[in-house]
Formats: C-alpha cells, sequence, structure tokens
C-alpha cells in the first residue's frame, strides 16, 4: 500500500513496475513514479476536478531512458 510520502512501495503483479513512489503535488493532484530493476518504468499524474467530478491521468512508460508510450484517461462520475 503506496503512501504519498516519496518513499517507493513494492509492487507485485505488474509488468511495467517492481516499486512505486507517490507524492501529492496538492489537494487535487498526486504524482508517481515507477521502477523496475532500479530505472524509471513509468511516470504518471492524476488530477480530480471536483467541480466537474473529473479524474485525469497522464502517464509515460519507458524502456531504459527511451518513452515508448504515453497517454491520458478521463474518467467521469456519471453517478449524482
Amino acid at each position: 500500500q503506496a503512501k504519498f510520502d516519496g518513499a517507493e512501495y513494492p509492487v507485485s503483479g505488474s509488468p511495467l513496475a517492481e516499486a512505486i513512489a507517490y507524492t501529492r503535488v496538492n489537494a487535487y493532484r498526486i504524482s508517481g513514479t515507477a521502477k523496475k530493476n532500479s530505472s524509471i518504468s513509468l511516470k504518471e499524474t492524476l488530477v480530480v476536478a471536483p467541480e466537474d467530478d473529473v479524474l485525469t491521468m497522464t502517464y509515460s512508460i519507458y524502456a531504459g531512458d527511451r518513452e515508448v508510450a504515453n497517454g491520458i484517461a478521463v474518467f467521469e462520475n456519471t453517478q449524482s
């Protein structure tokens, strides 16, 4: 169970990561960095917009020092 303290926590069952570290940037944003074999394998940022009930995740996946994929996912709360 990762905390928002910047420390690395173990990850199991993921092909991308063996450890992840999260920090809370502000009340609405967290950033995470995952590592595999001591190299950064994933960087992600999650931002919640409470006025819209929307969570946006941006991410980049790395192989060595090369970014091999990136994307944005938007999640909307449809229950009111």
